[in-house]
């Protein structure tokens, strides 16, 4: 699976001494997608499956560190969902539907200016197995999603709080 993806969060922090509690949303879109030129069942033949779209919901939890507390180092996890498309070129066929699944993966975020940072995430997104498409009527063509995806991002704090000395 390969492909580019570009998207905005919204979210909330709440720190309490050096440790920070988080949650945020976030929506893409995506093009992110992969083939393979022999499918399982005979004859081979080339299916694909690519995801168009996701989102997530997850809380956060970390702990400010270095000098002035600029650095955030996090582990996140919660809801996620996509819209999952697949194809089969046996028959053809093709399908696709809104799936929801799960998310976890770990990041850090630092401080660069008042209000401003920057994160650099890993996420685990599971999209789990749903059937997609008839093959043929009458013969499902079952699809499982999973993917790891790191992304980079630049926040703007609205919080009056200035972010330099301390996240």
């Amino acid at each position: 699976m390969r492909g580019p993806f570009l998207g905005g969060t919204a979210g909330h922090n709440w720190q309490f001494g050096w440790w920070v509690l988080g949650l945020e949303g976030d929506y893409s879109w995506a093009n992110i997608g992969g083939s393979s030129a022999a499918c399982g069942t005979a004859p081979p033949h080339p299916c694909g499956t690519e995801l168009q779209s996701f989102g997530t919901l997850r809380g956060r939890i970390g702990y400010a560190v270095g000098p002035a507390g600029t650095w955030l180092p996090y582990v996140t996890g919660g809801l996620a969902v996509g819209e999952v498309g697949a194809w089969d070129a046996l028959t053809p066929a093709a399908g696709s539907a809104f799936r929801v699944g799960w998310t976890v993966g770990a990041g850090v975020e630092a401080s660069f200016a008042p209000r401003w940072t920057v994160k650099l995430e890993y996420l685990h997104i599971d999209l789990g197995a749903a059937r997609m498409f008839d093959v043929v009527p009458g013969v499902p063509e079952t699809v499982s999603f999973r993917t790891d995806l790191i992304r980079a991002g630049l926040s703007y704090h609205f919080s009056a709080a200035p972010l330099v000395t301390r996240y």
